[in-house]
């Protein structure tokens, strides 16, 4: 159509690939005779046991190992061991020792660095995510849609990369930087956009999820499957559960230290269109009066 043949695009195409393969090279050639970055070295990294945990270089996040970059002798790298849960960063070996996880490293001709990791074997050590608040019905409220709040009890931050949340007879994985802060709370929602633009963008938000929550029961969970350890609430809109929960508010959590598995301990918030991210201290007396005997009984 425009004058030209297959072979003539095949030898564009592949003189474009050639060229973008070497490219990197003269770039970083370019750069450190420009800005005076001495040498380039490269860094291999590796993780024992696999799958272990990911690691930060500089800015970069890779969790595909062996892994290597090429660097310059005159600008030290940043890199950072982050376990995945289930496990603790024990160690840095190879180029160097060290006990930090998070460590500085300068030029070498050939960096190797492995990151050791431990499993924790305890399960009474492991801190689990708890499932606090849930917006089920937003039907009245077209500009948003289904929540699910939730809270890290622990004092380190839980790293949520291979875990799943499931509802509706779907799971989802969790994205790599899915990362919970100790005390925290954040949410999973259908729509991303949808939820910032109503609640503001201070509100962490884990991931989307697909699926939608139903107004009558749902078993909803957030679970870590190669250990078999997560959070499961199964909410009904009939008793202990809070009941006639109006279109467009949430059930919270009376406390987070109680257990989420009974409907006893949830209450219906009275703020409209719940209080996500805020924790259970926003809490409202929106308590029906079958909840408040069983909980005082």
């Amino acid at each position: 159509r425009w004058g030209s043949s297959v072979n003539t695009v095949n030898k564009d195409g592949e003189y474009i690939l050639s060229f973008a393969a070497v490219r990197g090279d003269y770039m970083r050639t370019h750069c450190a005779d420009r800005f005076e970055l001495g040498d380039r070295w490269t860094i291999q990294l590796d993780c024992m046991p696999s799958q272990a945990g990911y690691m930060e270089v500089n800015t970069i996040e890779t969790a595909q190992f062996p892994w290597e970059g090429v660097y310059f002798a005159e600008l030290p790298v940043r890199l950072k061991a982050v376990p995945y849960f289930g496990y603790a960063f024990s160690h840095w070996e190879g180029y160097v020792f060290s006990e930090e996880d998070e460590i500085w490293v300068s030029a070498s001709a050939a960096a190797e660095l492995i990151a050791v990791f431990e499993p924790i074997d305890d399960p009474g050590l492991l801190v689990l995510p708890q499932i606090t608040e849930v917006l089920y019905n937003a039907s009245n409220a077209p500009e948003i849609n289904d929540w699910i709040e939730v809270y890290n009890p622990g004092q380190v931050p839980l790293v949520l990369s291979g875990w799943e949340l499931c509802g509706d007879g779907e799971c989802i994985s969790l994205p790599n930087e899915a990362t919970l802060a100790p005390g925290a709370y954040a949410v999973m929602c259908r729509d991303a956009g949808e939820f910032a633009s109503f609640y503001g963008d201070e509100i962490q938000i884990l991931t989307e999820f697909p699926f939608g929550l139903s107004s009558v029961s749902e078993e909803i969970s957030l679970g870590f499957p190669a250990l078999n350890l997560g959070d499961t609430v199964i909410y009904s809109n009939l008793p202990p559960w809070p009941v006639n929960v109006q279109p467009g508010r949430s059930i919270e959590l009376i406390s987070d230290e109680l257990n989420n598995d009974f409907g006893q301990h949830w209450v219906a918030q009275e703020v409209i269109y719940g209080t996500p991210g805020a924790g259970v201290e926003q809490q409202t007396d929106g308590v029906s009066e079958y909840n408040t005997a069983i909980f005082n009984a």
